[in-house]
């Protein structure tokens, strides 16, 4: 990854300790944490241990890069209305505010675990390129039409 730059991670909780320390030994510096609240979350399956109204995040840089817009500690979300087409998919709000925040116009934003493409189309919509990688073929599927369905269309 270019210096100046940032790396964005969910996280679970049980993980949360030991994230900054390995990526600070490939190079990168812990920033902070924050997460996104989800006030109507009862409305979505539980998980395997309840219901999470909130989902963790890990800002880390490497160099000196600079925000482009606020964040806020604590973002209140409201989950998307139409059933989510991965288990873990992010709303497309919380991932344009994290988009925002750590990229300018025409910057490269890198999904590594793709899913169901929220970051590309946020990316997209936003005046970002975008680069993901998913392992799923079904999960690529859905990604590819929903880029397709940007205006205008990526692919």
């Amino acid at each position: 990854m270019k210096s100046d730059k940032f790396f964005i991670t969910y996280c679970y909780p049980r993980f949360l300790l030991e994230i900054p320390s390995k990526a600070e030994k490939i190079g990168f510096e812990y920033l902070w944490v924050g997460f996104n609240y989800y006030p109507n979350m009862f409305k979505q399956k539980p998980q395997p241990l309840g219901y999470n109204r909130y989902d963790l995040f890990i800002i880390f840089a490497k160099g000196n890069p600079k925000k482009s817009a606020f964040m806020k500690d604590v973002v209140h979300i409201l989950m998307d209305k139409n059933k989510p087409e991965h288990p873990n998919q992010k709303p497309m709000k919380a991932i344009e505010k994290l988009v925002k925040c750590a990229s300018k116009e025409n910057d490269l934003i890198l999904d590594p675990f793709l899913g169901s493409g929220t970051t590309l189309v946020a990316a997209k919509e936003l005046n970002r390129k975008g680069i993901g990688i998913e392992i799923n073929k079904e999960y690529c599927d859905i990604a590819v039409q929903r880029l397709r369905n940007t205006t205008p269309s990526l692919l």
